[in-house]
């Protein structure tokens, strides 16, 4: 075979190796690059420096970046919850104990005018004494819900509780009304329920007076009673608003159980006695559950960390000097 009828096979050729490649960092983002709302004026702080604060109201852009958390709230705002919630406890617990008291005391004094005679006076100083302490607590419970429910100025948006709130706050003041007319009636109506002596020759008008008065009386009992029960879902569900806010997810859903499980308790374990004063303590440890957390919320603003979220301009000019 000739020379010339082989044919030169090319050599391949080997990539050249190179070196890999460096991976790069993302660019640190120093400023808002979403469309965000203000928490406080709904300003769109997009382009705003993270550490900077709102050109409308002055709000550290790091506020409204945390969320709508309870602990960034004023703490005039978290004081009030924690008093309001305060009285509404001691309160219950006040007309709880009554309560007890109460029918105890009337209960041994009915059994001793069955048995003994007399001790009728008793009994009526033991009703007398019971409703105006009632109405007393009942006053202070409305003022703490009253507290409890007041507006968070430091939030706008729509997520502002404010349905929740208003259903606590009418069926508050409503309750207390009630309670204080129908109360009030017992004692200076034309004829009250705890009077001593009776006046003889009530005629047509004394009788049709007495009458309206009794019927103002258990409207007014009645209506007190339909507002402590809207309330007490108003409140569970405006203390669910709360809990979102702490956040506390494990108090959210006890809040979803809580709006079933305590009227179940309250309606049908009254059949063994104990199941209102069960759901009442449930619900006292659930309030003073939330308290806690206000009050952790109060005292986080003092930390180191609160001021530097809160007031990131002043913590890195500090930082400066």
């Amino acid at each position: 075979m000739n020379d010339d009828d082989q044919t030169v096979q090319p050599r391949p050729v080997e990539p050249v190796p190179t070196a890999p490649a460096a991976s790069v960092p993302p660019p640190v983002v120093n400023v808002v690059d979403a469309d965000t709302p203000c928490i406080v004026c709904s300003y769109n702080l997009r382009g705003q420096r993270r550490n900077g604060r709102c050109p409308e109201c002055g709000t550290a852009v790091a506020r409204t970046l945390a969320g709508n958390l309870l602990r960034f709230a004023s703490a005039e705002y978290l004081q009030a919850i924690a008093r309001g919630l305060q009285l509404v406890i001691w309160g219950t617990i006040a007309k709880t104990v009554l309560s007890i008291m109460g029918g105890i005391a009337g209960a041994a004094l009915s059994f001793m005018a069955v048995t003994q005679g007399g001790g009728m006076a008793m009994q009526g100083v033991v009703m007398i004494g019971a409703a105006l302490g009632g109405t007393l607590l009942t006053l202070v419970v409305v003022a703490g819900w009253l507290m409890v429910s007041i507006e968070d100025p430091g939030i706008a948006g729509t997520n502002r509780g404010s349905r929740a709130r208003n259903v606590v706050r009418i069926c508050a003041v409503l309750s207390g009304v009630g309670t204080v007319i129908g109360n009030l009636l017992l004692f200076v109506g034309p004829t009250p329920m705890f009077a001593t002596g009776a006046a003889g020759g009530a005629g047509p008008a004394a009788t049709a007076l007495s009458l309206t008065s009794l019927l103002i009386m258990s409207g007014s009992q009645m209506a007190a009673g339909l507002a402590g029960i809207v309330l007490f879902f108003g409140s569970i569900v405006y203390a669910r608003w709360l809990a979102a806010r702490v956040p506390d997810p494990n108090l959210v859903r006890q809040s979803r159980l809580y709006l079933w499980l305590l009227p179940v308790l309250y309606v049908f374990g009254s059949c063994v006695i104990v199941g209102p004063l069960i759901a009442a303590i449930l619900y006292l440890i659930y309030l003073f559950t939330l308290q806690r957390h206000v009050l952790a919320a109060l005292a986080w603003q003092a930390s180191p960390q609160a001021r530097e979220i809160m007031d990131p301009t002043a913590s890195s000019s500090s930082a400066h000097v």
